[in-house]
């Protein structure tokens, strides 16, 4: 984001920021949102006609979208996944019939010879 825009976005007046990132790599989107909701940074007070309306703020949005992202790849990996695992057991079970079928043959040519 801009250093700007969060700027005057959380002040009165602008201030100027050094070019950093808002969010740091290693912070997930879920740690952020839960740290704006704490200090109550995630909406801005607007009265409408003696109405106070809270607005989500834009950096909020912005991480509720960024969750979505990570929430849905999550999903495609587990599905993935999921697909993979029951191949793997369709083929096993395919695998362990197969068998089955070979030992009763077994079973009854050696019953057979009795």
């Amino acid at each position: 984001m801009d250093s700007k825009y969060i700027a005057n976005m959380y002040s009165s007046t602008p201030i100027v920021v050094a070019s950093k990132p808002v969010v740091a790599p290693e912070k997930r989107a879920t740690r952020v949102l839960g740290g704006m909701k704490i200090h109550g940074s995630h909406i801005k007070n607007i009265e409408v006609d003696g109405e106070i309306i809270d607005i989500p703020r834009a950096a909020y949005i912005k991480l509720l979208e960024e969750q979505i992202k990570e929430l849905r790849r999550q999903v495609t990996i587990v599905t993935e996944r999921n697909i993979r695992m029951n191949t793997t057991i369709q083929r096993m079970q395919t695998s362990f019939r197969d068998e089955i079928r070979a030992i009763r043959l077994e079973l009854d040519r050696k019953i057979d010879m009795r």
